[in-house]
């Protein structure tokens, strides 16, 4: 999209949903509700691409308070929850990006709790094909920039650490991803550190040494790698 289509595409969005949102409820029909949430999640990309974070978290917190309304009103029509969960990890990720680390957290944890209650019954209706990271993801990587090395951190990063390593076994050419899975892995040594599991940390220090020599080095120097291997500590 151009930045000078920007402006009219943020109108004609907030003006769908001046109209949904003036509908009565009795004729807010379940298309209309989730056309009403996508439109949110689009404002709010839309707000990203130029950088008005501020206002995209404006969107996304409109967003998540009318999916947490509408799973109050239809809790058996689960697809609200996992609507809220969409939404709320874009959320946490608009508040990380900002640098209000405390925030995402806040928002990301009741999201990481709805995956798994919804992980105990049956399969959720998507109500968009929107290819979102799994919540327990985006909390790792929040918790990870925290450097929480809490028992309740270790738990969350466990399943972040799962996922990052299967979005490398998809996509193994993804330079980016690699480094991300670079540094949790030198965060996973740290936790399971603490936590006094030292064959864990040595071999989570392995994976990141092994990941640094074969992932592309582009801006990042041979120096700064070894700093960074360096700061995490040769565990034994």
């Amino acid at each position: 999209m151009n930045l000078d289509d920007l402006p009219s595409a943020v109108a004609e969005i907030e003006q769908n949903i001046e109209f949904l949102l003036q509908l009565p409820d009795h004729a807010l029909l379940g298309k209309h509700r989730s056309e009403l949430l996508m439109a949110h999640l689009w404002l709010a990309r839309i707000h990203q691409i130029g950088s008005d974070r501020d206002a995209a978290e404006r969107a996304l917190r409109a967003g998540v308070g009318l999916a947490d309304k509408f799973l109050a009103g239809r809790p058996e029509e689960t697809g609200w929850e996992l609507a809220g969960i969409k939404l709320r990890v874009m959320l946490g990720n608009v508040l990380a990006s900002k640098g209000e680390v405390e925030a995402a957290v806040e928002v990301l944890r009741p999201a990481a709790a709805m995956a798994d209650h919804l992980a105990t019954i049956h399969p959720a209706e998507d109500l968009w094909s929107e290819d979102v990271d799994d919540p327990y993801y985006v909390l790792g990587l929040v918790l990870m920039q925290q450097n929480d090395l809490s028992p309740e951190a270790l738990r969350v990063h466990e399943r972040a650490y799962a996922y990052a390593e299967q979005r490398r076994r998809e996509d193994p050419g993804d330079a980016d991803q690699g480094w991300l899975l670079f540094q949790l892995c030198l965060y996973r040594a740290a936790l399971l550190g603490k936590a006094g599991d030292h064959a864990g940390a040595r071999a989570a220090w392995e994976r990141a040494h092994a990941l640094a020599e074969s992932l592309p080095v582009e801006n990042r120097t041979h120096e700064q790698i070894k700093a960074r291997l360096a700061s995490a500590g040769d565990v034994s």
